[in-house]
């Protein structure tokens, strides 16, 4: 009898296993299996789940199943079932194409808090199968799980199955952020070896001996160490007869040339199908039109077999493994043991036949009165039977029940379908309306953008101008998300035209806002549009808008050096916090941020506000790309750079607020690595340039990482575009550091008329507001000229108000710059006291950066004090660091390391791919907080370890 097993993942287990131990330490932790399918991801978890559960944990389980994808949470309720109440998902209520962001928020937190209440006891661990096929609320909540629950005793892990991932697939993007921000420990199973193949068929024929080597080397050729084929071919040829036991071993009968390998697991399938009773195979070609996992009573009911006669066909499918039980279900629920068995079986039915019995399960489902069925899955089998009109009012339905629990991808899908079934008498103007806005939400802002000209085209040829100007407003705001300001405006002010040609309908306040919200971030100081929005949003009765009416006006009188415009911050935050309102509060927060900076507040008091946002936002699970950028950015201004590594992960890749946070990583990358990290700006630089002025400030960031780089020609160059807009009176106190580093890099380079054109710019005071780093802009510039006018005293004093100025400020490269300069200064006039005073400032400098763990830039550092003869501070006696522990592959791989081998030759003396070595050494230097092979040698080598 055939055996299945779990062969040739020794080390996917062990390190499993050593993420648990974690775990049981009180460190949250997340997991995640990839790899193609049939490789043996579920396999894997369900061997891991019982060494779990036998260690005393508590373990959940739930599958995501590709014809229940349009189920939001569904894998994450089901495996709570029996456990735990459900959390109430908060739905919206009135026009079911809003949708308000709180819901969501509440929704993840309430899943959140049952989780970590349930790890309060004991450890638990939660397993999510097959999240290639995951909705997109399951996606979000396990992302959100990941981040929150990092402090509990709870061991999240996922499986997905690479080989689906096309480059647009929505999990692509979720995975990205989890590994890249280091929350997430990435296990990838590889095909099997030649000798795990040989493993695999012994194991699986229980062999003592050596299996056949001719066997062997067919199998693996033809199955190319993909371990469900592998199993599947054998279990075939035990079944055809052509494997039989000879000899006290099993063999193959017949020429090893001959052996015929399904080319694909649907001969596979069939070939034990056809082995089983005819009822058996009669429920199983219906049970994989249902989908991967289906109920006894429906399947019972489309196939017209007694209770007695489907259950003893599913006890033979069982048998055969071809379906198993689902224990954890409150039904009698069954599913396909793998996808590609379900894949198989519904490849051999004729398309009539699919139809056939697609329309009879939608017909089925929808007559069930005992439980909800989900919009999403009739939607699904109407379409596949070709009833257009049923499968059209379904996906209209599945859209809006996406949108309320914020599955805008999945909303976007079925309104993409609803739009191609539609029937004439449809108004497809008002459908490409909400297609749009769920495309956006989604993230797709050129399909938002043609679906809403299509819809602005439909209501202009009725000629509904309240509709007309809706539309306008969708393409608006898809022209701003662009960065296609121009454009954005433009339409904005044809859309405020047409409202109020129509006498103020209560639409006027949101057109209001984006007029405002435009003035702010093109820095026009202008307050009307923000006034106007207040009003109109009092007259109708809408608050929120009211708070963002509030914070542009805020935010115009800031830039105008206006006190008052704090009073509409703290009205605007006093409202949004009365609302319940999370992204209002941010908004609001974040402006009084800017404004306090603006005029001059220091930064003790902008951390104090920044704290408050950022506590706020965790505890109503509000998360943006925008406030994980600014957590990146606090996270290096507090020398945190592994922090920061971590939280810029979590930013969406394809956002302006992605492109800001890889500008910032960046300057991580250089210190830690050295210049040939400086292209990294390269990418994201060539995104923000088409993007509103607002993004246009990444001439700092840019500047910054180039001088850091040792390259002052290339930072003068990318500090260019700051001129522009400093010259134009920009009251944006990030383009003040730019000038700084402009500065530096002409004087470096000993370009006189480009040092004169910046110190000029620099020292132009006609700001209306005085922040801390423009101060520091003028100081600076100040000392350059006064230096250059031999009044060395004078440039002293001013680079000490520089230094003061730039103190504990977000930007500490520019405060080293400054500190340099000071003590160069210092140093140039010569006394004891001035060399006593620059060594201090060099003290300063190198603490920041070796807390921040930048070796490359630390040895720029000791060059610099070398050419001064200053001496370096003696680095303090390291506390022990906690190290998170090897298993032992790891400190294997290790070990090799410090002998000097290469990835091929430790794959070679392991009997491993060199992908695997890989991704072990790259686990080696993140558990050891190592930053490269030759760290990791030191590490090893030091003494007490063996």
């Amino acid at each position: 009898m055939l055996c299945p097993v779990l062969v040739g993942r020794d080390a996917e287990l062990e390190s499993l296993e050593a993420i648990l131990t974690e775990v049981v330490a009180r460190t949250g932790r997340v997991a995640l299996v990839g790899g193609d399918a049939g490789v043996g991801k579920s396999r894997l978890l369900d061997a891991f789940i019982a060494r779990a559960r036998a260690s005393g944990a508590l373990t959940l389980t739930g599958h995501c199943a590709e014809a229940e994808a349009r189920r939001p949470f569904g894998p994450f309720i089901d495996s709570l079932h029996g456990v735990r109440d459900v959390p109430r998902l908060v739905q919206t209520e009135g026009d079911l194409a809003v949708a308000d962001p709180d819901v969501r928020y509440r929704a993840l937190r309430s899943f959140a808090n049952v989780i970590g209440d349930l790890a309060r006891e004991e450890p638990l661990v939660i397993a999510i199968d097959d999240l290639q096929w995951a909705d997109e609320a399951t996606m979000d909540l396990f992302a959100y799980l990941a981040r929150a629950l990092h402090e509990r005793r709870v061991l999240l892990v996922g499986t997905y199955r690479t080989d689906e991932l096309h480059r647009l697939h929505p999990l692509r993007g979720v995975l990205a952020a989890l590994t890249q921000a280091r929350l997430a420990d990435l296990v990838i199973l590889r095909p099997l070896t030649s000798a795990g193949t040989r493993e695999m068929v012994e194991a699986t024929l229980g062999l003592r001996a050596s299996a056949p080597s001719g066997l062997v080397a067919a199998l693996h050729e033809r199955c190319d160490g993909n371990p469900f084929f592998t199993e599947e071919v054998l279990r075939a040829l035990a079944e055809t007869g052509r494997l039989v036991w000879q000899e006290d071993t099993w063999q193959h009968v017949g020429r090893l040339a001959d052996l015929v390998i399904p080319a694909s697991v649907r001969d596979i399938v069939q070939a034990r199908l056809a082995t089983l009773p005819s009822e058996t195979r009669t429920a199983l070609r219906v049970a994989s039109v249902i989908g991967i996992s289906f109920e006894f009573p429906l399947l019972q009911r489309l196939t017209g077999l007694t209770d007695h006669e489907l259950t003893e066909a599913l006890r033979a499918a069982v048998a055969a493994q071809l379906v198993e039980e689902v224990f954890e279900s409150t039904t009698d629920r069954f599913r396909f043991r793998h996808a590609l068995t379900r894949e198989g079986v519904l490849a051999d039915l004729l398309g009539r036949e699919r139809r056939e019995l697609h329309r009879e399960v939608a017909a089925a489902l929808e007559s069930r009165k005992d439980v909800a069925i989900e919009p999403g899955e009739l939607a699904y089998h109407f379409d596949e039977a070709g009833e257009r009109e049923p499968a059209f009012r379904y996906h209209v339905l599945a859209s809006v029940h996406a949108e309320e629990v914020f599955a805008f991808s999945n909303a976007r899908k079925h309104l993409a379908r609803a739009l191609e079934l539609a029937p004439a008498e449809v108004d497809l103007a008002e459908l490409q309306l909400r297609f749009s806005r769920a495309a956006l939400w989604a993230g797709d802002a050129r399909g938002a953008l043609r679906a809403a000209e299509e819809a602005r085209d439909g209501y202009e040829k009725r000629g509904d101008e309240r509709r007309i100007a809706l539309a306008l407003c969708e393409i608006s705001d898809a022209h701003w998300y662009l960065g296609q300001e121009d454009d954005a405006r433009r339409i904005a002010e044809q859309s405020v035209r047409v409202l109020e040609s129509l006498g103020t309908p209560c639409e006027l306040g949101d057109a209001y806002r984006r007029m405002a919200q435009l003035a702010l971030f093109n820095e026009e100081a202008r307050s009307d549009w923000a006034e106007r929005t207040i009003e109109a949003a009092r007259r109708c009765g809408q608050p929120a808008t009211e708070v963002i009416g509030l914070i542009s006006l805020g935010g115009a009188l800031g830039s105008q050096g206006r006190a008052e415009a704090l009073v509409h911050l703290r009205e605007a935050l006093r409202l949004a916090l009365k609302l319940d309102a999370p992204d209002l509060v941010f908004r609001a927060r974040l402006f009084l941020i800017d404004v306090s900076g603006k005029r001059g507040a220091p930064p003790i008091e902008r951390r104090a506000l920044y704290d408050e946002m950022v506590d706020h936002a965790r505890k109503h699970a509000f998360s943006t790309d925008q406030l994980v950028g600014l957590e990146v950015e606090e996270s290096i201004a507090r020398g945190h750079f592994d922090e920061a590594l971590r939280q810029a992960g979590q930013v969406s890749p394809d956002s302006t607020y992605g492109a800001g946070s890889q500008l910032l990583i960046a300057l991580i990358h250089v210190a830690r690595s050295g210049p040939e990290n400086a292209s990294e700006v390269d990418a994201p630089r060539r995104r923000l340039l088409n993007a509103a002025m607002l993004w246009q400030t990444f001439a700092t960031s840019t500047a910054q990482v180039f001088l850091l780089a040792g390259e002052p020609r290339a930072a003068l160059e990318h500090a260019q575009l700051a001129k522009e807009h400093l010259r134009a009176g920009s009251q944006r106190f990030v383009l003040d550091v730019a000038a700084i580093c402009a500065i530096e890099s002409a004087r470096r380079l000993e370009d006189d008329a480009a040092l004169k054109g910046w110190i000029d710019i620099a020292l132009d005071d006609g700001a209306a507001t005085e922040s801390l780093v423009r101060r520091a802009r003028r100081a600076f510039a100040g000392a350059e000229q006064a230096r250059r006018d031999g009044d060395l005293g004078r440039a002293i004093e001013l680079s000490a108000g520089c230094v003061e100025a730039l103190d504990d400020s977000q930007w500490p490269f520019v405060e080293t710059i400054a500190r340099l300069r000071h003590a160069d200064l210092l140093l140039e006039r010569g006394n004891q006291e001035d060399r006593a005073l620059a060594t201090a400032e060099l003290n300063r400098v190198v603490t920041f950066w070796r807390r921040a763990g930048a070796p490359w830039y630390l040895e720029r550092l000791r060059d610099w004090a070398r050419e001064r003869r200053l001496r370096l501070p003696a680095a303090p006696i390291a506390e022990k660091r906690a190290v998170k522990t090897l298993t032992k592959r790891e400190r294997e791989v290790a070990t090799l390391v410090t002998e000097g081998l290469t990835n091929r030759q430790i794959a070679e003396r392991l009997v491993i791919s060199e992908r695997t070595v890989e991704s072990h050494v790259e686990r080696v230097m993140e558990k050891l907080s190592r930053h490269s092979r030759a760290e990791i040698a030191a590490w090893m080598s030091a003494p007490g370890r063996s």
